[in-house]
């Protein structure tokens, strides 16, 4: 590593850490993904997606509802971090999609959600297609079995995929045949 190097990376640590909260050694995406994980903690009238953004929302766009949740996207832009999500169900673990149908049928092409912006608006149409996530997505519902967070890049994006689990009876209500643990969903972080 060069000195130049070494010098870039020290500067983006010490800008990232007096732009906001998030310090070096920190996961950017930790205050995000505790806000979106609270949104899932009760029951309400909404089930998967539409606790995330409203569905009809054009572009999709992530809009903070909590205090912690605007200071968790603050922290993000802070940071210069361009970020959005998708959210997969285990639908996604059923069968192949049918990519061609619009037919609310058996499984089709709306396995997995997103892009949904969180800073990144302007760069919605650069993102990979939530289909092109498809096998991950298979692949983060073994990988968080076992563990909190399965990595991986797409084109020029990182992803961090988290589990949506089971945390209580209460789950149980609406998806029954689960246990406390399970995942129930995965949201990825696109961001870079």
């Amino acid at each position: 590593m060069t000195l130049k190097t070494v010098f870039a990376v020290a500067s983006v640590a010490i800008a990232v850490s007096a732009a906001g909260r998030i310090h070096a050694g920190d996961d950017p995406l930790d205050a995000l993904n505790r806000a979106i994980q609270e949104r899932f903690a009760g029951i309400d009238k909404f089930f998967g997606l539409r606790r995330i953004v409203v569905i009809g929302d054009t572009p999709h766009q992530f809009r903070p509802e909590k205090v912690a949740e605007e200071s968790a996207v603050q922290d993000l832009r802070d940071a210069n971090l361009k970020v959005a999500l998708y959210m997969a169900g285990r639908r996604v673990l059923e069968r192949e999609p049918n990519l061609a149908s619009k037919e609310p049928t058996g499984i089709d092409r709306r396995v997995i959600f997103g892009p949904i912006a969180v800073t990144a608006v302007e760069q919605l149409s650069a993102l990979p297609h939530g289909v092109d996530l498809i096998d991950e997505a298979r692949s983060a519902f073994q990988a968080l079995q076992r563990r909190d967070r399965h990595d991986f890049r797409m084109q020029d994006w990182k992803f961090s995929a988290r589990a949506i689990r089971v945390t209580s009876n209460e789950c149980l209500r609406c998806h029954a045949g689960h246990k406390t643990g399970d995942p129930l969903g995965v949201v990825f972080y696109a961001y870079r």
